[in-house]
């Protein structure tokens, strides 16, 4: 799906633990976090991430299944307007149109 609605170019960004979806997806992460344990263990880093994904948010967001997104992430979503455009087996993607 991330493949055939962005393109090469886009950066998306990945909720939780499964940084395998860039390489799968064959796109780059917005930040230089592309999993969120350093986000978790380090408050400067979540302040980076952050800052990062409000300068330059992602065309996509993913959100994997049992792994719910922080405060800012959802908060982002929302702000930003990301629409729903995919969902499968728990598995998220809000697209930013």
């Amino acid at each position: 799906f991330l493949r055939e609605n962005t393109t090469p170019e886009d950066r998306i960004f990945v909720g939780g633990h499964s940084a395998q979806v860039y390489w799968l997806a064959e796109r780059k992460a917005p930040t230089r976090f592309f999993d969120s344990f350093p986000v978790e263990q380090e408050a400067s880093y979540r302040r980076e991430r952050d800052r990062d994904l409000q300068d330059s948010p992602p065309k996509a967001i993913v959100i994997m299944p049992n792994t719910p997104p922080d405060e800012f992430v959802r908060d982002l979503i929302t702000r930003l307007r990301y629409q729903l455009a995919f969902e499968e087996r728990g598995a998220r993607v809000f697209l930013r149109f």
